[in-house]
């Protein structure tokens, strides 16, 4: 759609939770132009985007101000490394996205290295798009040789940890018995 024409539906969705950013990097890959209108739902205080709109920046998009939020446009990419700002799990995940969308080559540094970047990167790799340095704070992305060439894969990610923390938080305040299953300790 062009981008005045973004449904009210759409904006009112995108704008009533704070992960809404998470679907920009995978959207500009696939249409080069994304509305995102300002984004809420965080009750835990205020965290800036300017780690995702950096990194959009530096990997070749632009952004304009329209009337209903920022316009977002994926241009070209020639760049080869980039550092995040700030380590942010989001920001990692979008920008990685963003790169195997439009098969970039790249290496990002700085990158989140929570269970969620690690298990985006391995599902990447099932994908067939090639990601050395799972893991660490610094991923190489290399291009796919067949960008097409996308095949149906099995992935399951892990359990939340910051829930199953919770849970074991409250068994240790109200002193019950748990049993935790299914726990890497790697």
């Amino acid at each position: 759609q062009e981008s005045n024409q973004f449904s009210q539906e759409y904006e009112e969705n995108f704008s009533s939770i704070r992960a809404s950013i998470m679907f920009v990097g995978p959207l500009l890959s696939r249409f080069n132009e994304v509305l995102v209108p300002d984004t809420g739902g965080d009750n835990i205080g205020q965290r800036s985007l300017a780690a995702h709109l950096e990194g959009f920046e530096a990997l070749g998009c632009k952004t304009d101000f329209g009337p209903k939020g920022r316009i977002i446009s994926y241009v070209s990419c020639s760049r080869r490394n980039y550092e995040l700002s700030e380590i942010s799990v989001t920001a990692s995940a979008n920008l990685l996205m963003l790169a195997c969308g439009c098969n970039l080559e790249l290496r990002l540094e700085n990158v989140a290295i929570e269970p969620y970047v690690v298990s985006l990167s391995e599902l990447l790799i099932k994908l067939g798009y090639p990601i050395e340095g799972i893991g660490s704070n610094v991923l190489n992305v290399y291009q796919k040789k067949n960008q097409d060439n996308i095949k149906d894969v099995l992935h399951v990610t892990g359990p939340d940890f910051i829930e199953a923390s919770g849970i074991i938080a409250l068994s240790v305040a109200t002193r019950s018995n748990i049993i935790i299953k299914g726990i890497s300790l790697s």
